[in-house]
């Protein structure tokens, strides 16, 4: 679907300009409106889809060519010409560019956590349970301190940055 490519490109070039403030997209592309909403969208058009969604969109419209000009003459400026070399027709959008470039978007990572680790901040908070500068660090590098107030969160986060758990030790990074 060209429309959701180009859709995501725009979003990518120009999302430091609109990053926080209210979009409104207007398309006269029925599948793209169509694809934004579905349900259950493939593995690459769900990818698109949350990197577009996590922008602050207030409303998604069709707008049929005939009443949208300016979308309409775009759409067709180069419809039922013929194809020559470097005018772009050959172009692909890369589904995976940001891994392509190294980047991770982990915005919307999911992690399980397994037995291990859960095993893991049970014998290092047994371990340091006569330490509270410690058993704050450890409940924020496992996450384990969400019923505390966010003041509180935060400041463990700030002081377990210097810190990572290793071989079932407590290390610090100097």
């Amino acid at each position: 679907l060209l429309e959701f490519a180009a859709l995501k490109y725009a979003f990518d070039q120009f999302g430091s300009i609109i990053w926080g403030f209210p979009v409104e997209i207007e398309t006269d592309c029925i599948a793209l409106r169509d694809t934004l909403l579905n349900d259950k969208p493939s593995i690459v058009h769900a990818r698109w889809r949350d990197g577009i969604i996590a922008y602050q969109i207030a409303d998604v419209r069709h707008r049929s060519g005939a009443s949208n000009t300016a979308a309409d003459a775009l759409s067709r400026r180069t419809s039922g010409q013929p194809q020559k070399d470097g005018d772009g027709s050959a172009w692909s959008v890369s589904e995976d560019w940001e891994t392509e470039r190294g980047l991770v978007n982990d915005l919307f990572l999911i992690q399980q956590t397994d037995s291990t680790s859960e095993m893991l901040a049970t014998e290092l908070r047994s371990r340091f349970k006569e330490e509270p500068i410690f058993m704050e660090i450890i409940e924020a590098l496992f996450n384990l301190d969400g019923d505390k107030p966010e003041r509180e969160r935060r400041r463990a986060q700030h002081r377990a940055l210097g810190y990572i758990v290793e071989d079932g030790r407590l290390w610090r990074i100097a």
